[in-house]
This record gives C-alpha cells, structure tokens and sequence, in this order.
C-alpha cells in the first residue's frame, strides 16, 4: 500500500497506485486532472466525500521553498483573492489566511491602504472595513499544496498527464496516464485551466462540442518585482490603475507584498502592450495617467526581470448547456469558464464552483452510482449560475474597447455602460458608492446593490448641481 501522504512519480511509483485502484474495490475514489488552484480546492472538497482522491498534476511543485514554475507562467504577475474567495479558502483550509500573514504576506483595507482611481480620478481614502490579503501567487500556492498534501485520503501525483479518459457506455469510468496505465474513479473532474483537453476528448468521443463564448480585449500583462527603500514615504501598500477607454489603454497594479517587495504589474489594453525591455518598461510607466506608480518604482531597486503575459481572454465553454454529456465526469475553474485576469475574479469563482460542488455531492453522493446524470446536470447548471455575475462585471467592462474581439454591445450592456458612466464622477466623492463598488467586486454583493436609493439620490443631487452649474456658467 502507497502511503497518501507521500508525493508520488507516475513513472516510479505508478505501479503501486495500480494497486490501490484494485485493493480496495469497494472504496470510493475521486480524480481530479490538474493540480493549480482550481484543482487543489476541488480535491479539498472531494477529500470529504471520498475514500481516495488522487490529485494528478503534470509538472512537478516547489519541494523547499515557494518558488514559481513552468505549469503556472501567470504566477509572476498580479493575483488578487478577493474577499469572498479569502473566506471559502480560510473554510475549507482552516489557518489557511493566517499561515500567509506568517509568510509576510499583508493585510490592507481596500480604501485606506490603496490609492484606487477609475475612469473618473482618484477614490476618496478612508476605512471601508473590506479587508484584502496581499501575497505573491507562490506563497499561496506553497500554503495550498502543502494543506493538500497532508490530508491522508488524497494522494498527490506530479509529473503525471493524461493522455485519454476511458468510457464505458455513456459513463466516464477513468483515466490512461501517458504511460499506457490507467486509474479508476467514481467521478473524475478536469481542472485543467485554459489549457482544458475535453473538448478534444469529447469530440473524439462523439460529443457535441460547447458552445465557448469568448471575449478578447487583447490584454497584456509585463510585470517586475523592485526592492522597496529603507524609510520609503510611500503612504499605500497598493496601486490599482485601470485603463481608460478612448483616452488611455494603459493601467497598473501595484502591490506590496512579502519581503518589502513591490510588485508592478503593468497592464495595456486594446494591443497596447507594456514592453519587457528596461527602457520601455519604465517609458510605459511613466506614460500611466497618474505618476504615483513611476515615482514609486523610480525610488526602488529592480530585483527580478521583466516577464511578459498574454493569452488573457474571457473564455466560457458553456457545458451547463449539453444535453449529451457523459456522467461521471465534470469540468471545473478555467478549465469551464475563464476570465480575463485584470478583474481578479479567477480564484474566488474556482473558490465558489468548489462549494457548489460539495453541496451537490451532499445531495447525491449516497446514491452516487445511479445518480451521476443529475448530479452533472445540477453542477454546471448551479456553477454557471456562479459565473453569471463576474462574467457580466468583466466582459461588459471588456467590451467598452474598440478592439475587442467577440461579444455584442446589446442594449442591456449599453445600458449598463450609461448608468455606470453616470455613477463614475460620483465615486471620487461617494463613500458609500466606492464602498458598494467594493463589495459588488469581491463578490459579497450583487450589482443590484448599486440601485441602492441612497445613491440614486446622491446621483440625482450630484446631475442637479452640474446642470445648474453648467447653466450659470453659460449665463
């Protein structure tokens, strides 16, 4: 018998895993394809309802320090968890935000430790009370995969990629590694990210494929990592930037993290990409709407390169709407709905796909054999009803750029546009609308919030004083 708790090789070791997919016929077992975020979660969740998850991830993870590596290129770049996501993670990891504070990672109130500027300007600073962890994205990998790895009913198998699924009838029933083995499981569920296999899988299977609705701003991230000066004036552990349509593709996020680093994202839209030469780097920087980025960096010290990101495109391969899909066998984070990395939405929606998950095996797992259909069915339909929101939140803000890819500007997005446009020039002022903003963006509220009739009336008083004021300055 393999010990779980041990990290095991497909290519020395897999001989044993052979062995516990016989020894134990009647034990459940869980397969999750990918080991990123979306997959360590989800075999958090499955850990609860089955005897044995085997976690399978291609590439191999960092063994005596966070470090970053070839599986997940986007760890050099910017990642926000938003609250709601810092909570489902802190439930299902215990000590987990904790564990990140002991690593150095900072804790800031999204108003008064950020200078945050929309469309509009500047956010008024003040304490919101809507709390952000802030840490680098390989520490909070180093936290999850160290919690999974010692959970004793998963088992962690890295350097292991599956090559097909095996079907029996209309029932997905396991996996062929790349070495010609296979793993059986009651339920197995690709985690995959953006670089997701089923639809191939399902094509050859004789599959309908998804519809994926996809909406392209043609976003590009360069990101570098400075050295913060002893007694630096800075007043802030954060900069939030974002481009302004028809006036500035250029944006930034600056983020404090561990070991009095900065990390400075910078962000182009619409083709305009931030360059990864020094020269052009900081001529980008400098060329932001605001100079308090440029100054930052200006007094700090580069410590790393420069590193370059594409490929950010809002992806939804829309599986909540097959008819014909094989049981036992589900998709999960990018892998089923992937947005473009600038709102911060990617791991509080894997966060909240997972709790969707845990509750509809509460509802199925005790008849899981004769119930896989209806609990497909009622995951991705319960998991798009998650995506619903964000998706709206960052495509509709996408798709104000001229050169976007994908999507129409119907009348319910024009509309949208309208009404926030309106809102804009308030939240320089409006505590309440930024703090309202604040909780839509986290999702801890819907959009609906901003129907708040207290904006509304701060809205109608603000239009007032403009209208009056534009009429005396024409008399």
């Amino acid at each position: 018998m393999v010990n779980p708790d041990k990290t095991m090789n497909s290519a020395t070791e897999m001989s044993a895993t052979e062995n516990l997919s016989t020894e134990k016929k009647t034990a459940s077992k869980a397969i999750v394809i990918g080991g990123s975020i979306a997959g360590l979660i989800t075999a958090r969740v499955l850990a609860d309802h089955f005897d044995q998850v085997y976690l399978l991830e291609k590439d191999s993870y960092p063994t005596t320090a966070p470090d970053y590596r070839k599986g997940v290129p986007q760890a050099r770049h910017q990642h926000i968890l938003l609250v709601k996501g810092r909570e489902i993670f802190e439930t299902l990891f215990p000590g987990f935000d904790q564990e990140l504070a002991s690593m150095g990672g900072k804790t800031a109130d999204h108003t008064r430790d950020m200078m945050l500027f929309s469309t509009a300007g500047l956010l008024p600073r003040f304490e919101s009370g809507i709390e952000l962890r802030i840490n680098s994205r390989i520490n909070i990998d180093w936290v999850l995969v160290k919690r999974v790895r010692s959970i004793p009913n998963i088992t962690v198998l890295e350097q292991t990629a599956v090559s097909d699924l095996i079907k029996q009838n209309n029932t997905i029933g396991g996996v062929m590694l790349d070495d010609g083995r296979q793993l059986d499981a009651d339920l197995i569920i690709d985690a995959m990210g953006r670089g997701s296999r089923t639809p191939k899988w399902l094509k050859e299977m004789g599959y309908a494929a998804a519809n994926e609705e996809v909406i392209d701003a043609k976003l590009g991230y360069a990101s570098r990592i400075f050295k913060k000066p002893e007694n630096d004036p800075a007043d802030y552990q954060a900069v939030a930037m974002t481009p302004i349509p028809t006036h500035n593709p250029r944006g930034a996020g600056l983020w404090e993290i561990e070991n009095d680093h900065w990390l400075l994202t910078l962000i182009g839209t619409a083709g305009n990409h931030p360059p990864t030469d020094e020269a052009g780097y900081l001529a980008f920087a400098k060329a932001l709407a605001d100079p308090v980025v440029f100054n930052t960096i200006s007094r700090a010290k580069p410590v790393s390169d420069i590193y370059a990101f594409r490929g950010t495109a809002n992806r939804w391969k829309h599986y909540e709407r097959l008819n014909s899909f094989p049981d036992g066998y589900l998709v999960i984070g990018d892998a089923f709905c992937a947005f473009s990395p600038f709102y911060g939405q990617g791991m509080t929606s894997a966060a909240l796909s997972a709790t969707e998950l845990d509750n509809v095996l509460r509802k199925y797992k005790s008849s899981l054999s004769t119930n896989k259909e209806k609990l497909r069915r009622d995951f991705f339909r319960k998991a798009g009803k998650r995506f619903a929101s964000p998706w709206t939140l960052a495509t509709g803000e996408d798709l104000r750029w001229p050169d976007t890819s994908g999507g129409t500007t119907g009348f319910a997005i024009k509309a949208s546009h309208k009404f926030m446009d309106a809102l804009m020039p308030l939240s320089t002022s409006s505590k309440l609308l930024v703090t309202h903003f604040l909780k839509i963006t986290n999702m801890k509220a819907s959009p609906l919030l901003l129907f708040d009739p207290r904006i509304l009336f701060q809205l109608f008083v603000y239009w007032i004083k403009r209208a009056v004021f534009r009429h005396e300055t024409k008399s």
